[in-house]
């Protein structure tokens, strides 16, 4: 969760890696938890379908897991997830 000095109740709902914003020095890159979890999830099932089918020997840890998910920005990457989770 993000973490600082006089947050307001909103900041609950969102996770910061603690890294400055682009060149934003005065921000940090925060995510919606919500999201974040469903993506994650997402990235689970696909590694569960595709440890079941022997393309992969083993399944990410949930660290990984969870910085995929905050790289996981674009429609593109969210569909192909989605695609490995329900194409089998």
């Amino acid at each position: 969760m993000a973490t600082g000095k006089n947050q307001g109740w909103a900041w609950k709902h969102f996770y910061t890696d603690r890294k400055n914003s682009g060149t934003d020095k005065t921000h940090y890159n925060a995510w919606c938890l919500t999201e974040l979890k469903f993506k994650v999830e997402i990235l689970q099932e696909s590694d569960n379908n595709a440890l079941s089918q022997n393309l992969i020997t083993a399944k990410c840890m949930d660290s990984e897991l969870w910085e995929k998910g905050t790289h996981m920005v674009s429609t593109n990457q969210m569909a192909k997830a989605y695609k490995n989770v329900f194409s089998s």
